[in-house]
């Protein structure tokens, strides 16, 4: 039974100034359990796919944003 699986994000300097992401915040984000699932609507919000499944609970990067998918300021 694997209990941890390792997940590599890397993105660059212009997504993180376009999404107004916090960069360290992936890095505590780590820290909380998660499981597959969150991967499919992580990927969604990263993304900025908009789909009625879509839940920002599962989505690991919602509190790094500043931004909500899908919105511009």
């Amino acid at each position: 039974m694997q209990k941890e699986v390792p997940l590599l994000l890397w993105v660059s300097d212009s997504y993180v100034e376009r999404m107004q992401l916090q960069t360290a915040c992936p890095q505590d984000e780590a820290a909380l359990p998660v499981s597959h699932d969150f991967m499919y609507h992580t990927v969604l919000g990263a993304t900025e796919v908009r789909h009625e499944v879509y839940d920002a609970r599962l989505d690991l990067l919602t509190r790094c944003r500043r931004l909500v998918p899908g919105d511009r300021e």
